[in-house]
């Protein structure tokens, strides 16, 4: 029970984080600004991003997570092992993506909508590790966790485009996109930690 509230609660904190990244919340902002986009039609396309995100998300996870188990359905007992060294290998990613991570840069308008929409659901590679890890939970367990990954993804998008549009983005975009990724992996490493005493 204390691997499922820890994962569940591991899930909704990165999804949220992640979203704070201006990679996630800046097109949408910057295109609803520019079109005039009214707040429902806003709150509608954020929703629709980080739904479409989670779900891209949790899809790649778990053929990841399928595909490793089967393979190693006979080294069932490493799976320990395994989801604590794909937590740190994940960690180790996203700190370095953390120092080759610059400011967010300034859109191109002659990018077709689409395609600048199109950087929000790409999936979060974050996510890999913590369903591996929940791979001795049930079904439901893990059923859980994806929808409150998908959940959190679709409702802190809506929420931080929305704080956006009502004058937070200086203050959003202060904020440089290498504190999310080395955040993100402080977590990875931290559920390494927890599973290696767990």
């Amino acid at each position: 029970m204390r691997l499922f509230i820890a994962l569940l609660i591991l899930s909704v904190v990165l999804a949220s984080l992640h979203m704070l990244a201006p990679d996630h919340w800046a097109p949408l902002t910057t295109l609803s600004d520019r079109h005039n986009y009214s707040a429902s039609r806003t709150a509608a396309t954020a929703g629709a991003l980080g739904f479409f995100h989670g779900v891209t998300s949790a899809v790649v996870a778990m053929t990841a997570a399928f595909v490793g188990i089967y393979l190693v359905h006979s080294f069932i007992q490493y799976l320990k092992i395994a989801s604590i060294s794909i937590l740190c290998a994940v960690g180790i990613y996203f700190l370095l993506e953390g120092r080759r991570e610059s400011e967010a840069a300034a859109l191109d308008g002659t990018r077709k909508d689409f395609a600048v929409l199109a950087v929000s659901v790409l999936p979060d590679l974050s996510f890999l590790p913590i369903l591996l890890t929940g791979a001795a939970l049930g079904t439901q367990d893990l059923t859980t966790i994806v929808g409150a990954f998908i959940a959190a993804s679709c409702i802190s998008l809506v929420l931080v485009v929305h704080s956006a549009r009502k004058g937070l983005s200086i203050a959003l975009s202060r904020i440089s996109p290498r504190f999310y990724d080395y955040a993100i992996a402080a977590m990875l490493f931290g559920t390494a930690i927890f599973l290696m005493y767990h």
